[in-house]
């Protein structure tokens, strides 16, 4: 079963359907004044990064992995909550990557040097979409929900998820599961290791 976007009255950053989460995209890359919304939207619904992860972004952490096809994706590497990972992202991310980093060549940081007041401006103009998207809430947390719907949706282990995400323990992705899942996924996810009751974000 495919876990739906809500717009219940008790919904807390509840994720996207596809539909809500290509809206987002087409909506934030109407007009020049939102690209750096655009931007973090495509790479955090690749990614999964939380904001203050985001806002550490160095261009010296992407690794472009490349085929004989081309271009595609690559890694960041991160530094967590938890420990140091490897985050991979796709095509989308690498866009982004090089558009940045052409038109700021001596930026460190992927979104530059006033990345707080980014996320903050970000935060506004994300909720301010909401009724476009047809969600009560719209926020960063949102996009990362989105993100880990899907992998729980094509089935990844939650062993797999708690790397990704970064979390310290399994609590978080196993209550995230619960929060988002029908009770056949949930049992099936419930067989992680070292089972916790945490809550991290």
């Amino acid at each position: 079963m495919s876990i739906n976007g809500s717009t219940s009255p008790d919904s807390t950053n509840q994720p996207l359907n596809d539909e809500q989460a290509n809206a987002v995209v087409t909506v934030s890359t109407e007009s020049p004044a939102t690209q750096d919304l655009a931007d973090v939207v495509r790479i955090i619904l690749e990614t999964g990064l939380r904001s203050g992860e985001l806002c550490a972004l160095r261009f010296i952490d992407a690794e472009i992995i490349s085929s004989d096809g081309g271009i595609t994706g690559g890694r960041f590497s991160v530094k967590g909550k938890a420990s140091a990972r490897f985050v991979f992202f796709g095509p989308a991310t690498v866009k982004v990557l090089e558009k940045r980093g052409e038109s700021h060549p001596d930026s460190e940081y992927v979104f530059g040097e006033s990345r707080q007041g980014l996320i903050k401006r970000v935060s506004r103009q994300l909720s301010s979409l909401a009724p476009r998207i047809g969600v009560l809430r719209l926020t960063i947390q949102t996009l990362r929900n989105t993100f880990f719907t899907r992998l729980v949706n094509a089935g990844v282990p939650a062993i797999v998820i708690k790397e990704l995400g970064g979390w310290k323990s399994y609590g978080a992705p196993i209550k995230f599961v619960m929060d988002h899942s029908d009770v056949e996924i949930s049992r099936a996810y419930y067989s992680a290791p070292e089972q916790s009751n945490g809550t991290e974000q």
